[in-house]
């Protein structure tokens, strides 16, 4: 299992959007289970393959965010959603 933990950050020319749909373009791409939480949810994991699961966490600067990966392909998977969350991370 990876963890990906960050706080978001959210540059002027993206929106909350782009961090979740690129989340679940990338995810999407593999057959890792994956999860997504927030300080708010830690009980309450989302799918991160899941556009209204991740849009409905209304996730804003400054939130932690914990990326959670478990399968067959999570080495790769971890650096493909790392290298993008990289983009919107404090």
């Amino acid at each position: 299992m990876k963890t990906i933990e960050f706080d978001v950050r959210i540059p002027e020319e993206l929106t909350f959007v782009n961090l979740c749909t690129g989340l679940v373009h990338h995810g999407s791409e593999f057959m890792s289970d994956m999860t997504i939480t927030t300080d708010s949810n830690q009980s309450n994991p989302v799918d991160l393959k899941s556009i209204l699961g991740i849009m409905s966490l209304a996730v804003a600067n400054g939130k932690h965010i914990t990326i959670t990966i478990n399968g067959e392909d999570e080495d790769r998977a971890y650096m493909v959603i790392k290298s993008y969350a990289d983009r919107f991370s404090a």
